[in-house]
């Protein structure tokens, strides 16, 4: 994924092929990570110019075919779980923890 800082025109390439959301104001997103096995998946937010993760949160379950979005205000998450079939809503703020 390469990023451009609109302010200054730089540009830097981050180690991410796929599967992520923007979160908030565009200097970090969010990135889906499996979960192994029957164990739930986790959504890591990372910083958008090192990559480095800043919090991340357990889900509820795992995404169905990485069926999965952030509100646009960046204050929830809502996926379609895999166990029940059915949307589920979390909400990002509340729910994340240290990395």
């Amino acid at each position: 994924m390469w990023v451009l800082d609109l302010e200054s025109g730089e540009t830097w390439r981050l180690p991410i092929a796929s599967g992520f959301r923007w979160a908030g104001s565009g200097e970090s997103f969010w990135v889906l990570v499996p979960g192994s096995g029957e164990q739930p998946d986790t959504l890591v937010l990372m910083d958008a110019r090192s990559a480095v993760p800043l919090r991340k949160l357990e889900l509820p379950g795992q995404v169905l075919n990485s069926v999965w979005e952030t509100s646009p205000d960046g204050r929830w998450v809502a996926f379609w779980r895999l166990q029940d079939q059915h949307v589920v809503a979390v909400e990002l703020a509340e729910s994340t923890s240290g990395a």
